[in-house]
């Protein structure tokens, strides 16, 4: 398998090259729910893919190519999934030239690549990805996969495939007048290995800036990832609200440098918070250390 792809969600994604990985796709359809929200933006972006010549739709085979899976990301458990098969009779590599050079409005070009066996080209990938998300939408992709169609022509499958921020826990929403400080600590990496700096603010300006930041952040899809960042050795972004009596919870939220952050409401773990590396950055400006890039 020649694959080129880009890198998904800023180099923090996995993707799922075609014929291998899995998906959990939820079923279940609740009126006005998330679910519906996006599988209504999945038939939209369906509808902005333009093809060459005269496709027509055909109808779903019973055990589709393993070649004719476009790649996605991986592992994405709360995600709609639509998919079509359309046949042309432009051959593969022409198909795959126009896909390349026809980005749908609104879109911008994602991955794309090729499966080989021996010296020849199986098949062929293109994806975009939305130029913005909707609210309450994680990811969003529109991939294709072209194939040779026996008789001559090509096969060409389309998915849009759409993952929603799942509810957030009320647990780990932060009442800024139950916390009379905040205890940040932020690993230093100037020499040698990190070395964890720690300092208190019990401003409640400060409190309050940092519980309005917290309880903006949607929590995390289950999305498997490839961070560089985790390491056995990783040192951890903290920062611990604590509380101005003993009956609130202390919270914990504690982050390694990729895309979500652990939460902690005392001995309790709480769904994983889409931070996109705002609480490194932040805690890094709070101590007045210079911010990774």
């Amino acid at each position: 398998m020649v694959l080129a792809m880009a890198a998904i969600l800023a180099g923090c994604g996995t993707a799922t090259a075609p014929g291998t990985g899995a998906r959990h796709v939820v079923t279940a359809v609740r009126p006005g729910g998330p679910r519906a929200k996006a599988d209504a933006y999945a038939r939209g972006l369906l509808a902005r893919l333009r093809l060459p010549g005269h496709a027509h739709r055909v109808p779903w085979p019973v055990r589709p190519l393993r070649s004719l899976r476009p790649m996605l990301p991986a592992e994405l458990r709360d995600v709609a999934d639509l998919h079509v098969l359309y046949r042309l009779g432009w051959a593969p590599a022409a198909v795959n030239g126009y896909l390349v050079a026809h980005t749908p409005a609104g879109l911008r070009a994602g991955d794309a690549g090729q499966s080989r066996r021996a010296a020849t080209t199986t098949g062929y990938y293109v994806g975009y990805n939305p130029a913005e998300l909707p609210a309450g939408v994680f990811n969003a992709t529109l991939a294709t996969a072209v194939v040779p169609a026996s008789g001559g022509g090509s096969l060409v499958r389309v998915d849009a495939q759409v993952a929603w921020y799942p509810p957030r826990s009320a647990a780990e929403h932060v009442v800024a007048s139950r916390y009379r400080a905040i205890t940040a600590t932020v690993p230093t990496r100037w020499t040698g290995p990190p070395r964890p700096v720690t300092r208190t603010f019990t401003a409640p300006a400060v409190v309050a800036r940092l519980a309005v930041l917290v309880n903006g952040w949607p929590a995390m899809p289950d999305i498997v990832m490839n961070c560089p960042e985790i390491t056995a050795s990783s040192t951890l972004y903290r920062l611990v609200f604590v509380p101005a009596l003993p009956r609130w919870p202390t919270i914990t939220i504690a982050s390694d440098g990729c895309l979500s952050t652990g939460v902690m409401v005392g001995r309790h773990g709480q769904p994983a918070l889409d931070d996109r590396g705002r609480l490194v950055t932040t805690l890094d400006r709070l101590l007045g250390l210079p911010v990774p890039r």
